[in-house]
C-alpha cells in the first residue's frame, strides 16, 4: 500500500467517525440520576475562593485559618465494576465505531482492542472519572437551563445560529451556581463550577464582560482554567445561566482590605480571598471562632491566580507571634511588620500613595524585613528561593505593570524587592496617584478606570535618588521625594540593640517562619479592630485619632533634637506616623507580641535614618552652590549685626564676625528643592556650618542693640563657603568684621533684666530651632 492509498483510507475512516457522531447527537439524551438532596440556600453557605480552587483537596488542618465551611453534599459511592464493556462510561462515538467495525468484520481492530482493555480494568482512571462526573451532574444538573443537556459528560446545546440543531459545546460538565454583583458600579460576575480536563471539580468567577466578549482573551481565560470548550456557544450558555432565577445572588467587593458594607454603609467589612470578615454582633453568643465571615459577600480580585494564591492563610497566629517575639531586637524587621499593618489602616485615615524604600548594603536585612512584612497578609517566603508564589513582588516591571500591582494590592501593604533589577525610569506619580490613565474602548467610549490606594514597602541596594541619577540623569523633584521615600536601612540596623550574631539568628528565624505562619495576623487585626469599633464612623475616628497622636509624638521627638521639617517632609512624616499608629493599635489588640516601647524605638530609629541618611557625592556641590548663589544674590541686602543700622523690615540674613546668619525660613529658601536638614549636615561635615555643639545644628546669638536673645540661626562660615573665590571672600570681609584669629564668638550680652524683648516683625528673628 503506497502513501496515497494509506492517506485515503485514513480520510474515509475519519469521515465515517464524523457521521456516527452526528447520528448519535440526534439520539435521546441520557437520563440523569435522581437528585440526591433538594437544593437549598443552606448548601450554598460556604464562601468559595475567588480563584480556581480544587474543592476535592484535603481541608486545612488548622481550624484557626479555615475561613470557609466544608461542602455539605455527601460523596456518591462508586458503583461496582462489571465485566460488560458497554457498562463503562465510554464516548458515544467510540462505542458506535466499535460496533460498526465488529459487524462489518473489518480488520481495523485498534478500537475494539482498546474497548476490551477498558473492560478488563474497570477500576482505572476512566471509571473514577465517570464517578466524579456522575456525582457532579447529580448535584448541579437541575441548574442547567432549558435547551441544554448532558449526554454522558458532554454538554450539548443549540448550535450557533440555529436553535433546532444540537451540538457539543463543552467536553466536560459546567454550570453556574451564583451571581455576584457590585452595588456601586453594577459590575457582575458568574460563579461557575466545572470538571476540568484533569477530572477535578473546580470553581471560577467569570466577569460578565468576559463572557460577552467572545474574543481570544475570553477564550484564554477559559482554557487557562482547564475548561475544555468546543465552540463559542459556551459563552451564550454561560450568559443564559447568569440570567437564571435559580442562581443565588450575592454582593461583590473588588479590593482587598477594609471597605464599607455595600448593603448599609454603616459598618466596615474586611475582604480577603478566603472570605469577607465583618464585626461580630454584640448580642450574639461568644464563640471560639476567630473570624466572623459574611456569607453574603465575596471578593473578586482582578489578578492572575499566582498573585492570589499567596494570600491563603497558613500556620497559626501563635506561631507567627513567636517569630515576631524573637525578632523584637531588630528595628528593621519590627518596622516592616508595622508597615504591613499601616497598609491596612491607610484607607481609614487618608494615608497611602507612598513607597517607603529601604536601601543599603546587601547584608543589611532588607529582604528579611520585607518577608516579615509580607507574612502579615500572605506567604512571606523569599521570592529568590521559594518554589511557590509569594506575596513579595519584584521591581523588574514596567510602569504599567506597577500600576497593575498597585491596583490588585489596594487596601494592603505591597512589598517590592530589588530596585536594582529595574532598568527603566520610575514613574512615581501614576502608581501613587490612585487612578489609572483614561483609555478608549474599541467603540470610542471610555474604558473602565481602575482606582487604588498604594502603600508599599520597597528594598534595594541603591536609593531611589541614585536610581534617578543613573537612569534618568536628573535629581528627584520634591513631589517625587514625597512619593518615593528613601530610608537608609543600614542606619536602622546600626541603631538596633541586637548584635551581629543575633541579627543572623533573627534573619534565619524570620525567613523560616514567614514561609510557615502567614496570612493570619492581618485578618485577626482587622477582625478585632472591627469588633472593638463596629460602627464605621467610630472606626474611622479611632484610627485618625491614633495617627494624630503618633504624629505629635514623632514631632516632639524631633523638637528635642531641634530638627525642623519642610512642608514636603511633613507629608512623609505623616506616612511614618501611620506606621507608628498601626504598630500601637496592633499591640493594643494583642496581635503584636511586643511592647509599645519596642514599636516606638523601631519607628523613631526609622525617622532618624530617613532624615540622617548620607547624601550622594554629587549633591555636595549642589548644596554648596545653592548656598553660594543665595549669598551672592542677596549680598547687598544682608544687614550688619555689628553696626548701628536700624533693624530692617525685611531681611535676607545677617552678617556677624565672618558669619552669615540665616533664620530657618531664610535657610529653607536658600536650599530650594534640597532637604534643609540634610544640607545642614553636609555643610557641617565640610566645615561650613558653625554650631554651638556637635549634637545641634544651630548657633545662638544674643545682641541687645538688635533685640536678639539666644536667637537660633544657621551660621555659615563665609571663608569656607567661598573657599577659592578671593573676590567673594573680599566682599564678605568688607561687609562684616572677623574675630581675632578667624574665630567667631557670639556678641557679649548684657544681663537678662537689661535685655529687651526682640521685635516680632523682624524677618530675621526666628525663635524656632532649625
Amino acid at each position: 500500500m503506497n502513501l496515497n492509498q494509506h492517506l485515503r483510507r485514513l480520510r474515509n475512516e475519519r469521515n465515517q467517525a464524523k457521521k456516527l457522531v452526528a447520528e448519535n447527537a440526534s439520539a435521546p439524551a441520557t437520563e440523569l440520576p435522581a437528585e440526591s438532596a433538594p437544593h437549598s440556600a443552606a448548601n450554598d453557605s460556604a464562601i468559595p475562593p475567588t480563584h480556581d480552587v480544587d474543592v476535592t483537596s484535603t481541608p486545612a488542618v488548622n481550624d484557626e485559618v479555615a475561613f470557609t465551611a466544608p461542602e455539605d453534599a455527601a460523596p456518591i459511592a462508586a458503583e461496582a465494576p462489571t465485566d460488560q464493556a458497554d457498562s463503562l462510561p465510554t464516548h458515544p462515538a467510540e462505542a458506535a465505531i466499535a460496533r460498526k467495525t465488529a459487524d462489518a468484520g473489518n480488520k481495523t481492530t485498534p478500537v475494539r482492542a482498546r474497548t476490551t482493555r477498558k473492560a478488563e480494568r474497570p477500576s482505572g482512571p476512566s471509571a473514577e472519572l465517570g464517578n466524579v462526573e456522575q456525582a457532579f451532574i447529580a448535584k448541579y444538573g437541575h441548574l442547567v437551563p432549558a435547551g441544554y443537556e448532558f449526554k454522558g459528560p458532554i454538554l450539548y446545546g443549540p448550535a450557533s445560529g440555529s436553535a433546532a440543531q444540537s451540538t457539543a459545546i463543552c467536553m466536560k460538565p459546567i454550570v453556574g451556581t451564583e451571581l455576584l454583583s457590585e452595588i456601586v458600579s453594577g459590575f457582575s460576575a458568574l460563579k461557575a463550577v466545572y470538571i476540568d480536563v484533569a477530572g477535578k471539580e473546580r470553581e471560577i468567577l467569570l466577569p460578565l464582560t468576559v463572557l460577552g466578549a467572545k474574543d481570544p482573551e475570553a477564550t484564554r481565560v477559559l482554557t487557562q482554567a482547564g475548561i475544555p470548550k468546543l465552540e463559542s456557544g459556551i459563552f451564550r450558555y454561560l450568559m443564559i445561566v447568569a440570567s437564571s432565577r435559580k442562581l443565588r445572588r450575592r454582593y461583590l467587593l473588588r479590593n482587598l482590605g477594609f471597605a464599607f458594607d455595600p448593603t448599609d454603609r454603616k459598618s466596615m467589612v474586611f475582604a480577603t480571598p478566603a472570605g469577607v470578615l465583618r464585626a461580630r454582633d454584640a448580642s450574639s453568643p461568644t464563640t471560639d471562632t476567630p473570624f466572623n465571615v459574611d456569607q453574603n459577600l465575596q471578593l473578586l480580585l482582578d489578578a492572575p491566580k499566582e498573585q492570589v494564591d499567596p494570600f491563603a492563610p497558613s500556620g497559626t497566629l501563635a506561631g507567627w507571634q513567636a517569630m515576631i517575639e524573637g525578632a523584637r531586637a531588630h528595628h528593621l524587621v519590627i518596622f516592616g511588620v508595622c508597615a504591613a499593618f499601616a497598609g491596612l489602616i491607610a484607607p481609614l485615615h487618608g494615608g497611602g500613595g507612598v513607597i517607603l524604600h529601604l536601601w543599603g548594603r546587601s547584608t543589611g536585612g532588607k529582604t528579611t524585613a520585607l518577608q516579615a512584612s509580607a507574612s502579615v497578609m500572605g506567604c512571606g517566603a523569599d521570592p529568590a528561593t521559594a518554589r511557590d508564589a509569594t506575596v513579595i513582588m519584584r521591581w523588574n516591571t514596567t510602569n504599567g505593570g506597577l500600576e497593575m500591582i498597585a491596583a490588585t494590592r489596594s487596601g494592603v501593604c505591597t512589598q517590592l524587592d530589588e530596585l536594582g533589577a529595574l532598568f527603566g525610569e520610575i514613574d512615581l506619580y501614576n502608581p501613587t496617584s490612585g487612578q489609572g490613565r483614561a483609555r478608549m474602548t474599541r467603540q470610542l467610549g471610555f474604558a473602565e478606570m481602575r482606582r487604588w490606594l498604594l502603600f508599599a514597602l520597597s528594598s534595594g541596594e541603591i536609593s531611589m535618588a541614585q536610581h534617578f541619577m543613573l537612569v534618568a540623569k536628573r535629581r528627584m523633584n520634591p513631589g517625587e521625594t514625597a512619593r518615593g521615600v528613601d530610608i537608609s536601612a543600614d542606619k536602622i540596623v546600626d541603631a538596633s540593640p541586637a548584635t551581629n550574631d543575633e541579627m543572623k539568628s533573627i534573619s534565619e528565624l524570620v525567613k523560616a517562619g514567614s514561609a510557615m505562619h502567614y496570612g493570619i495576623a492581618g485578618p485577626t487585626f482587622a477582625q478585632r479592630l472591627m469588633d472593638k469599633y463596629p460602627d464605621a464612623d467610630d472606626l474611622h475616628r479611632a484610627v485618625q485619632a491614633q495617627v494624630a497622636a503618633s504624629e505629635a509624638e514623632l514631632l516632639a521627638h524631633l523638637d528635642k533634637r531641634e530638627i525642623a521639617l519642610t512642608a514636603v517632609q511633613r507629608r512623609t512624616l505623616r506616612h511614618l506616623a501611620g506606621v507608628h499608629a498601626a504598630g500601637m493599635l496592633a499591640e493594643q489588640l494583642d496581635v503584636l507580641p511586643i511592647t509599645a516601647d519596642v514599636v516606638r524605638a523601631a519607628v523613631e530609629a526609622t525617622v532618624m535614618a530617613w532624615l540622617d541618611q548620607d547624601m550622594p557625592a554629587d549633591d555636595t556641590e549642589v548644596a554648596m552652590s545653592a548656598m553660594r548663589n543665595y549669598a551672592l544674590e542677596h549680598m547687598a541686602e544682608f544687614q550688619d549685626l555689628d553696626s548701628d543700622e536700624p533693624a530692617a523690615r525685611r531681611s535676607f540674613g545677617l552678617r556677624h564676625r565672618g558669619l552669615l546668619l540665616l533664620s530657618a525660613a531664610q535657610f529653607e529658601a536658600a536650599c530650594g528643592d534640597l532637604a534643609p536638614f540634610q544640607v545642614k549636615q553636609l555643610l557641617r561635615d565640610n566645615g561650613v556650618l558653625k554650631t554651638e555643639s556637635p549634637e545641634k545644628l544651630v548657633y545662638r546669638v544674643t545682641n541687645q542693640r538688635h533685640g536678639l536673645r539666644q536667637a537660633p540661626f544657621i551660621a555659615l562660615r563665609w571663608s569656607q563657603l567661598f573657599s577659592g573665590d578671593e573676590t567673594a571672600q573680599t566682599e564678605g570681609e568688607a561687609n562684616g568684621s572677623s574675630g581675632p584669629g578667624g574665630e567667631v564668638t557670639p556678641v557679649a550680652s548684657t544681663t537678662a533684666d537689661e535685655q529687651p524683648q526682640h521685635p516680632a516683625n523682624d524677618g530675621y528673628m526666628d525663635d524656632e530651632a532649625a
